[in-house]
């Protein structure tokens, strides 16, 4: 039968003696070259914080940038940074609450979530609101040096009709 094609495949041995010349937990021939010694995530930290230390960047942001230069997702960048965050006691851990009855726990979470907002963002919200009281301010002014310009040209133009 010279039309028939054969498929050379080396065999595997699947047999006992073969199966007990491998070493428990060998899986394939290839090495996996993963550290296990956190440098990684100090890493990871390190180059985050750089990025945030002038304040113009927020994590996120600085999490999608390093993910980019080393090539990894930006949900893992953020894992192994406050993972080594808490480690080092940057971050505080998060409170976890004890499970409530429905009706309570509704009315004890929102007041907790306002105030915690109101916190973090008090001095932020004052620069802002000073910052739009300044513009509505600057607009304001505008507006009557404006009003008054039109009022000095309307005059000059009934003086002009009055001539012609």
């Amino acid at each position: 039968m010279p039309d028939e094609k054969v498929l050379d495949v080396p065999a595997i041995d699947m047999t006992d003696a073969g199966l007990a010349k491998r070493k428990p937990g060998q899986r394939t021939a290839r090495k996996t070259s993963r550290r296990r010694d956190g440098s990684i995530g100090q890493a990871t930290f390190d180059g985050v914080n750089k990025l945030t230390a002038d304040g113009s960047m927020t994590k996120q942001a600085a999490f999608a940038v390093y993910g980019k230069q080393t090539k990894t997702q930006p949900g893992t960048v953020s894992a192994n940074y406050y993972r080594v965050a808490r480690a080092e006691g940057a971050v505080k851990p998060r409170n976890r609450r004890a499970p409530t009855t429905g009706a309570s726990r509704s009315v004890a979470s929102a007041p907790s979530r306002a105030g915690r907002t109101r916190s973090l963002a008090g001095s932020d919200l004052a620069a802002r609101l000073s910052l739009l009281v300044s513009s509505i301010e600057d607009l304001a002014t505008a507006l009557k040096q404006e009003q008054a310009e039109t009022e000095d040209l309307r005059r000059r133009l009934d003086g002009l009709r009055a001539l012609v």
